[in-house]
C-alpha cells in the first residue's frame, strides 16, 4: 500500500445524525460510510504490528504476515475499496476472536462454534489468519497487478474474492488459492462468476454461496437459500424492486447504491413474516426472504439499508450513553411492538428509526403507487403508526442519551408524531392490518389497535416481572387518535 491512514474523526455529531431520517446520502452520512471503510484498512495494519508479539514464528502468523507484505505493496485506493466490504469487516472480527485466543483473553471455546468438521484451535486459527492473501488477490486482480502468494491460502469452504464477483468452490482435497494474473491462479477449487443485479451505476452481487459471509448472517438465524428457483425469483423481484425504486424514490437507490456490496436469498419465511438481517459487522451485505413482490422487497432493503446507516453511525456516536446502557445491547428487557421477545434498548431505537423509514416507503407508495400495492400500503401503515408510537414513548421513557444521541431522539419522535398526523386521513383504522414481521398478535382478525393489546397482553404474561412501564406506552399510544 502507498500509505495507511486513519481515517479522520472530524464528521460533526449534528451534521450527521440530522441527515438520518430523510432519503438519500447526506453529506455527513456519506462521510461516515467512507470512514466506517477505512477502518478495515487501519484495523488490518494494527494486526500485522501485533500479531508477531504472540509468536512471529508460527505458520498462521506467519501466513498472515506473507498477505499482508502482498497488500502492502498494492495500491491503497484499491486495499481500502477491497478491506472495506462486508467480507473484511467479517474476516477482521475473526481475526481478532483468534488474537483473543491466542493472547488468553478468551477461551478456544469463544470460536468453536465457527469450527469446520475436524477443525481445532490450531486448524481454524490457520484457517482465518491465513485468508489476508484473498484480499491481497482481490486487490491485485481490480488492480490487475500480478500476485504470488508466498503462502498459498487453503480453501476449505466455499469464499467469494471481495469486490471481484468471483466465487471460489473447493472441489479436491488441498484446493487453494495461488495468486492471480489477470485470473485468479488456483489448485483445486472452480472459479464461478456470480450473477448481478443493476443499481443505478453500481452492481448489487447476488451471493448466498460465501461460508464466511454466510456465518456471519447466520447470528439473525436466517440461512441463505441457493438453488437455482430461489435465486431466479429473487433476481427478478430485486430488479422489480430497484426499478420500483427509481421511479417513486430515487434516493432510496442511491442509498442503496452506497451501502449494498452483496444480498442473499434466504430460505426462512413465516407465514405473515418477511424476515431479513444484517449484522453489525457485516454492513453492505444483508440476507432477505423471497417475497410475495416487489414492493415488500422495497420494505426489506428500506428496512435494512437503515440499520446499515445506524451501525455506521454508531460507530461514531453510540447515541445511548454508554456510562447508562453500555453497548445498548444488554439486557433484554424492553416490550417490543414488532416482537415477542423482550429486547435491548438499542433494538428499540432500531426499531424505532428503521420503521419509521418504513412508513415513509409506504406513505410515498400510497400516494403514487398502483392499486394492489396502494392497499398493501394502507394495512402496513395501520400496523406501524401504532407500534412507533408505542416505542417512541419507550425510547423517552427509558433512555440517557449523548448530546448527539439526544438530538437525534427529539427527530425521531418529531418524525413519528408527524407519520401519525400525516396518516390519520388515510382510514387505517379501518383497514385490515399487515404485520411484516413473525409476531404472533393473538388474533387473526380485528383492528390494529385490537391486535396491538393484545400482542402487548400476551408479551405481558409471558415477562411478568419485566418492563413494568409498557403498560402505559401502549396505553397512551393506542389512545391518542
Amino acid at each position: 500500500m502507498d500509505c495507511i491512514q486513519s481515517p479522520a474523526e472530524g464528521i460533526r455529531r449534528g451534521r450527521l445524525v440530522g441527515g438520518l431520517l430523510p432519503f438519500g446520502i447526506a453529506p455527513a452520512l456519506g462521510a461516515a460510510w467512507r470512514r466506517h471503510r477505512q477502518l478495515a484498512v487501519v484495523e488490518v495494519a494494527a494486526l500485522a504490528r501485533a500479531l508477531p508479539s504472540l509468536g512471529a514464528a508460527r505458520p498462521d502468523i506467519t501466513a498472515f504476515l506473507d498477505g499482508y507484505a502482498e497488500l502492502a505493496r498494492l495500491p491503497a485506493s484499491v486495499v481500502a475499496q477491497v478491506m472495506g466490504k462486508p467480507h473484511g469487516f467479517a474476516w477482521l472480527r475473526r481475526c481478532f476472536e483468534c488474537a483473543d485466543v491466542l493472547a488468553g483473553r478468551c477461551q478456544p471455546s469463544s470460536v468453536a462454534h465457527h469450527w469446520l468438521p475436524g477443525q481445532d484451535l490450531t486448524t481454524f486459527t490457520h484457517e482465518v489468519l491465513g485468508r489476508t492473501g484473498v484480499f491481497a488477490v482481490a486487490a491485485g486482480l481490480l488492480s490487475s497487478t500480478l500476485v504470488e502468494l508466498r503462502s498459498p491460502v487453503p480453501i476449505l469452504r466455499p469464499m467469494t474474492l471481495p469486490g471481484t464477483g468471483l466465487h471460489l468452490r473447493p472441489v479436491e482435497p488441498g484446493a487453494a488459492l495461488l495468486g492471480c494474473d489477470a485470473a485468479p491462479r488456483v489448485r483445486g477449487c472452480r472459479v464461478v462468476r456470480l450473477a448481478d443485479v443493476p443499481a443505478g451505476d453500481h452492481t448489487v452481487i447476488v451471493d448466498p454461496f460465501d461460508a464466511w459471509l454466510t456465518l456471519e448472517a447466520g447470528a439473525t438465524n436466517i440461512i441463505a437459500a441457493r438453488d437455482d428457483a430461489a435465486l431466479g425469483r429473487f433476481r427478478t423481484l430485486l430488479g422489480e424492486a430497484l426499478a420500483l425504486f427509481a421511479s417513486h424514490l430515487p434516493s432510496v437507490l442511491d442509498e442503496i447504491t452506497l451501502t449494498y456490496d452483496s444480498v442473499a436469498p434466504t430460505t426462512f419465511g413465516g407465514p405473515s413474516g418477511f424476515p431479513s438481517g444484517t449484522t453489525s459487522s457485516s454492513v453492505g451485505y444483508s440476507v432477505f426472504a423471497v417475497p410475495p413482490s416487489a414492493s415488500v422487497l422495497c420494505e426489506m432493503l428500506v428496512h435494512e439499508v437503515s440499520h446499515s446507516h445506524l451501525f455506521v453511525v454508531q460507530d461514531i456516536d453510540p447515541l445511548l450513553d454508554p456510562r447508562h446502557h453500555g453497548s445498548g445491547w444488554m439486557p433484554e428487557a424492553l416490550y417490543s411492538p414488532w416482537r415477542d421477545d423482550p429486547r435491548p434498548l438499542n433494538g428499540l431505537l432500531h426499531a424505532a428509526f428503521v420503521f419509521a423509514r418504513v412508513a415513509r416507503f409506504w406513505m410515498r407508495i400510497y400516494a403514487c403507487g398502483i392499486d394492489a400495492d396502494r392497499e398493501l400500503a394502507q394495512r402496513r401503515l395501520a400496523a406501524l403508526r401504532l407500534q412507533l408510537g408505542v416505542v417512541s414513548e419507550t425510547l423517552g421513557r427509558q433512555a440517557h442519551w449523548t448530546e448527539a444521541g439526544h438530538g437525534f431522539y427529539l427527530l425521531l419522535r418529531g418524525e413519528i408524531a408527524a407519520i401519525r398526523a400525516e396518516t390519520a386521513s388515510f382510514g387505517l383504522d379501518g383497514a385490515v392490518p399487515c404485520y411484516a414481521e413473525d409476531a404472533s398478535t393473538g388474533l387473526a382478525v380485528g383492528s390494529a389497535r385490537d391486535r396491538q393489546r393484545s400482542h402487548f397482553a400476551a408479551w405481558r404474561r409471558r415477562n411478568l416481572e419485566l418492563d413494568p412501564g409498557a403498560a402505559g406506552d401502549v396505553a397512551h399510544s393506542l389512545e391518542v387518535p
